[in-house]
């Protein structure tokens, strides 16, 4: 049969994650519902988002593809369709990227291999180390990150030099894409291709002017979410110690650092070291020579209203533990250790519920989990973080708790501490949040079934399990 090799592949997987069929004992620990259910999640996010070439016209194995942002199909399978949406592809991608850096799985080395060779197929060259216009990959420039974030994985695995030159080229273009003409430009070098690195003091911009859709939905705001291309550019100079990337790194790192880093205003305000989401660089007739934060908003996190972003936070947290120990700057450890106290706290992204402290999921679930695994792996091995093991502890809390709000057909929901109150709906859940987008249709926010709200949830999860492990 022409799939035989992949189906074995699949197979060993889901053997492999289904672990010992003996019984329980009768007094179940934490701990091991961490790993049978880190064991479960894997097992069942292959079944659902792994395509062993049956499904698809190329007869490729690779991830599946799925509808992208706006209807009610977001984010779901949508088998037919040959190009992938490629951010929430790149989901999945880094949990199978986390089983093979973590777990040694030779399975997942594979299947990237074989998604990478499926991307190459669809997409050219010119489109991968492109700004994503013209096969409409990227966006807005969160997008890029994904993108970028996948591409540095692929070639951490592969060592296939078309990955790494895909993003040393990709980063430029879409900075160049995204810069915000009414900010000065900062020049970084020139890439290895020979193409000038920029960006904007205060960011990039979200949705380029050009894109006037976009633009007009989202206003002129820079993001946290720049800190996820920062990360792939830090990779880029730690292969080819090319300088341009390493100065956009550190630029980037300072630039939301500055403008977005959520700091006591007033006696009012709620002090809390972690990050808000959004920057707002407009009006123009702003009376500061500081750019302001958009919805700026100081209480403690609130889901689908939050200004703060915690998966942006732990971004960061990466981004300065990366710095840290590439320039030795112990600023970059203070602020690595700073969010790690901060993020545990109630008026931060923790949430006491019956006696055990748990992460909410405040603001993008479809992203919130993705540099959990790395906060575990590269942020809490450095020393003085998490001394009393506050944040480890309630990393194991809300994995035990994502278990037990598994849905019967093998998806993860993103209510991870369970509801929140949403200001203008009341008490509800990300699920019914979801059903509400497209007149009621649903789509929105965030369902168990999109690929990028099961897949952060397994994240999670993946990091519980490094913790075990």
């Amino acid at each position: 049969m022409r799939h035989t090799a992949t189906q074995a592949i699949v197979l060993a997987i889901m053997v492999a994650a289904c672990g010992s069929s003996r019984p329980a004992p009768p007094v179940v620990s934490r701990d091991l519902i961490i790993e049978t259910g880190y064991a479960r999640a894997t097992r069942d996010l292959w079944s659902h988002y792994w395509d062993a070439g049956d499904d698809n016209p190329a007869g490729s194995p690779r991830i599946r593809a799925t509808q992208g942002n706006g209807g009610p199909d977001n984010g779901l399978i949508v088998d037919s369709q040959r190009a992938t949406t490629f951010w929430q592809m790149a989901q999945f991608h880094k949990l199978l990227f986390g089983q093979w850096v973590f777990d040694q799985s030779a399975t997942a080395r594979e299947a990237i291999g074989a998604n990478w060779r499926a991307i190459r197929t669809t997409y050219s060259d010119a489109q991968l180390r492109g700004d994503g216009r013209a096969d409409q990959s990227i966006s807005v420039s969160d997008d890029a990150g994904w993108k970028a974030a996948f591409l540095a994985q692929v070639h951490t695995v592969t060592g296939d030099p078309a990955a790494l030159h895909d993003l040393e080229e990709m980063i430029p273009a879409v900075t160049a894409r995204f810069l915000d003409p009414n900010q000065p430009r900062l020049f970084h070098g020139k890439t290895p291709a020979g193409r000038a690195l920029f960006s904007n003091p205060h960011g990039i911009l979200y949705a380029a002017q050009e894109d006037r859709h976009a633009y007009a939905t989202y206003g002129r705001v820079s993001t946290l979410y720049e800190a996820t291309l920062a990360l792939a550019a830090l990779y880029a100079y730690e292969q080819d110690k090319d300088p341009a990337y390493l100065s956009y790194a550190k630029e980037t790192y300072r630039w939301i650092h500055t403008d977005l880093r959520n700091v006591k205003q007033s006696s009012d305000d709620t002090a809390t070291g972690v990050y808000l989401c959004e920057l707002m660089l407009e009006p123009a007739g702003l009376q500061s020579d500081h750019p302001q934060a958009k919805n700026r908003y100081y209480g403690k996190p609130v889901r689908a209203l939050s200004a703060e972003y915690g998966g942006g936070t732990l971004a960061m947290a990466v981004l300065a533990a990366r710095l840290y120990r590439l320039t030795h700057d112990s600023a970059y450890l203070v602020e690595a250790r700073d969010i790690i106290k901060a993020f545990v706290l109630p008026d931060a992204f923790g949430r006491w519920r019956k006696g055990r402290l748990l992460f909410v999921n405040a603001r993008d679930p479809w992203t919130e989990g993705y540099w959990y695994p790395e906060a575990v792996a590269e942020v809490l091995t450095l020393p003085g973080i998490d001394p009393a093991g506050t944040f480890r502890s309630a990393v194991r809390n809300t994995a035990a708790a994502i278990m037990a709000a598994r849905m019967p057909d093998g998806y993860y929901g993103a209510d991870w501490s369970g509801t929140e109150l949403d200001p203008a709906d009341g008490v509800m859940t990300w699920f019914e949040e979801s059903t509400r987008a497209n007149g009621g249709r649903g789509g929105g926010l965030a369902a168990p079934r999109q690929i990028m709200t099961s897949a952060n949830s397994a994240l999670l999860l993946q990091a519980a399990h490094l913790l075990r492990s």
